[in-house]
């Protein structure tokens, strides 16, 4: 089941979408996870198996690049900081966040998918899906992405019959 708490609904306009980001995106976050099976598409601090951050290896004419990137599955480069879930700035070792390092997302940017990788952002209001546009990144570690997954998330919630009509449902939440 989803819980919401009475706190969340009495703050409703104020910390809970301060904290949280805008509601519609919250309840669509929750609900697809209840009703399709999704998971998120995002890391948690100092998990092994789904990393708040982790090395993403690209290739320049200089060879081999890694740079350590946030872990949320969105369309576009996330924007943000590092910060300790304690106040202050992270600690690494060997280059890597130790487990009371999190990413704190700006609320505003050009995010538009998915919703289940970054519910915060405020305009955020697509599932990934297998165009351009909403790209699905099979690759990064989160929950979403376990082996026995890696489906996109609205090619999930197409496969419920309400949907199966669809080629593709804005949110508009």
């Amino acid at each position: 089941y989803t819980q919401v708490t009475a706190h969340f609904l009495a703050e409703i306009d104020g910390y809970s979408t301060l904290m949280l980001g805008p509601p519609g995106n919250v309840f669509v976050h929750e609900w697809s996870k209840l009703r399709y099976g999704v998971f998120e598409e995002f890391g948690y601090p100092g998990d092994p198996l789904y990393p708040m951050f982790y090395y993403k290896t690209t290739w320049t004419t200089q060879g081999q690049t890694n740079v350590l990137t946030p872990n949320f599955c969105t369309n576009k480069a996330i924007q943000g900081s590092m910060q300790d879930i304690l106040g202050g700035e992270c600690t690494q070792k060997n280059g890597v966040p130790d487990s009371n390092c999190i990413f704190v997302g700006e609320k505003e940017q050009p995010i538009t998918s998915s919703v289940m990788g970054a519910p915060f952002v405020t305009n955020n209001d697509q599932y990934c899906d297998e165009s351009e546009e909403n790209i699905h990144h099979p690759e990064l570690p989160t929950k979403h992405n376990r082996p026995v997954w890696r489906e996109k998330c609205w090619m999930l919630s197409r496969a419920i019959k309400y949907f199966a009509k669809f080629d593709s449902v804005p949110l508009h939440i």
